[in-house]
């Protein structure tokens, strides 16, 4: 599972290719978080920025990850589930 934190005003979000990141791994469960709706979950989760997100697997917390860079989060993505 990966929980992506993000809120509708953030421009580094909206450069993100989510299709494409979610296409990478058709195995993930998402869950989309916007901070504006959940104000205290992103620092609740040790984060300060967006778009961030925190991966989960069987679970067990594997990390968190922020960037506004498709290929980079495909990257980390491949790197958790994998």
């Amino acid at each position: 599972m990966v929980v992506w934190f993000t809120a509708s005003w953030c421009g580094a979000c909206t450069r993100l290719n989510l299709e494409e990141i979610q296409a990478s791994n058709r195995k993930i469960v998402w869950y989309k978080c916007d901070i504006d709706q959940n104000k205290y979950t992103l620092g609740y989760c040790g984060l300060k920025q967006i778009p961030s997100f925190v991966f989960i697997k069987d679970s067990k917390f594997l990390g968190k990850f922020t960037s506004s860079n498709t290929a980079a989060v495909i990257e980390t993505l491949n790197d958790a589930f994998n």
